[in-house]
C-alpha cells in the first residue's frame, strides 16, 4: 500500500507515558497514546470508545478520568452512529500503529464481511464476497490521501497508511480503517483528536444505560 504524507499529531513515547506531564491547558483530557483518527463528516452520534486493542497482557491498559495509562495499546476503535440500525447512520474508524510485521491487519473484504455477518446474525445469511479494493482518495486531517475503498451495497471499508512523524520504538506504519454503513464515501471525512476523554465517558454512560434499562432504550 502506498504511503501517504499525512499530518498525523504526535506519536512518541511521551504521548503514552502515564508519568509524563500533562501539557499545558490540557488538565483533565484523556490523551490517546498516537495519533487517532476520528470522524468529522458527516456528524454522526453517539461518538463513544468502542474497542481498544493491545500487544502484551503483561503491560498495564486501561483509562481513567484524568490521563491515559496506554503503554501497549497498538488500536483505538471509534464508533459513529447507530449500531441498533441495520441502515445506519454507523461508522467506526479504527487507528492502529504497527511496530513490526508479525501485526496482521483483516483485509477490507474481511472488514465488510465481519460487518454483514454481525447484522445479519448469522453468517449463512451474508451475501456474496466483496469486490476488491479499488484506489480511492480520503480526507483525514484537513489533507486528501490515497486509500483503498472496498464496497458493498450500502457498506463500505477503506483504509489508508500515513507516515508517523516520531516513530520512536513504536514503528512508522500508521493506519486508519474506516468501516461504515448507510454514509456516503464521498462525504466522510477525518480529523485527528487529542483527547479521548468525550469517548470513554460516552461509553461508560451507554454501558450503564444498557446495564440499568436494557439495549432496547438505546433505540
Amino acid at each position: 500500500m502506498e504511503i501517504a504524507a499525512g499530518a498525523p499529531r504526535n506519536t512518541g513515547r511521551d504521548a503514552a507515558d502515564p508519568a509524563a506531564s500533562p501539557r499545558p491547558g490540557d488538565a483533565g483530557k484523556v490523551h490517546p497514546p498516537f495519533s487517532v483518527a476520528a470522524l468529522v463528516s458527516p456528524a454522526l452520534t453517539p461518538a463513544w470508545l468502542a474497542r481498544y486493542s493491545w500487544g502484551s497482557m503483561t503491560t498495564g491498559v486501561g483509562f481513567d478520568e484524568a490521563w491515559a495509562y496506554t503503554e501497549g495499546i497498538h488500536e483505538i476503535s471509534l464508533f459513529f452512529g447507530r449500531m441498533d440500525a441495520p441502515s445506519g447512520p454507523a461508522v467506526t474508524v479504527a487507528t492502529t500503529i504497527i511496530d513490526d510485521e508479525s501485526h496482521q491487519l483483516n483485509t477490507l473484504e474481511s472488514e465488510l464481511a465481519s460487518e454483514r455477518h454481525r447484522l445479519a446474525g448469522s453468517p449463512s445469511a451474508a451475501p456474496a464476497a466483496s469486490p476488491s479494493p479499488s484506489a480511492e482518495s480520503l480526507r483525514v486531517g484537513g489533507a486528501v490521501v490515497p486509500a483503498g475503498v472496498c464496497r458493498s451495497g450500502e457498506l463500505w471499508a477503506a483504509r489508508t497508511e500515513l507516515e508517523v512523524p516520531e516513530p520512536g520504538s513504536r514503528g512508522n506504519r500508521l493506519i486508519v480503517t474506516v468501516v461504515a454503513r448507510g454514509v456516503p464515501f464521498e462525504a466522510t471525512a477525518l480529523d485527528w483528536v487529542d483527547d479521548l476523554r468525550p469517548f470513554v465517558a460516552e461509553r461508560r454512560r451507554m454501558i450503564d444505560v444498557i446495564r440499568n434499562e436494557g439495549p432496547a432504550s438505546r433505540r
